[in-house]
């Protein structure tokens, strides 16, 4: 399995690339995180688990981390990375469609959790003197 993370503004998602007739399922995604958080920290266990067709790289053979972050944060993908250095530019496609998505999800995240705040608790009945929800 081959696989590329991007850190994003207020999200961390992990890319993988399956081996030919393997899907990704809850139980597959369940046995990625806990084995990273084993291996490495919780810190680094992704916010979900996305299959791609393939990671993209350089002529060189390095993974496009930052380019790939930058095309999920907006940025074009022609200003991120140059497909003329690129061992299989089109790989960078799925992570152009990929980006309206997250757009869709931060924008919502801005939306619901203004100022900053990204994660709140949402309780299923209200405490006495402080209501449904409350900021971690």
């Amino acid at each position: 399995m081959d696989g590329l993370g991007a850190f994003l503004e207020d999200h961390m998602p992990l890319f993988v690339v399956l081996k030919e007739g393997a899907e990704l399922d809850e139980d597959l995604e369940g046995r990625i995180k806990k084995g990273i958080g084993e291996t490495a920290s919780p810190r680094h266990v992704p916010d979900e688990v996305i299959s791609v067709p393939e990671v993209p790289y350089t002529l060189n053979g390095k993974k496009l981390e930052m380019p790939v972050a930058k095309i999920l944060s907006g940025t074009p993908p022609e200003e991120a990375a140059s497909k003329d250095s690129l061992g299989n530019p089109d790989a960078l496609d799925a992570f152009v469609e990929l980006a309206e998505r997250f757009e869709a999800k931060s924008y919502l995240r801005r939306l619901l959790f203004p100022r900053g705040c990204q994660r709140a608790l949402i309780l299923r009945e209200p405490l006495r003197g402080v209501g449904t929800t409350a900021p971690l």
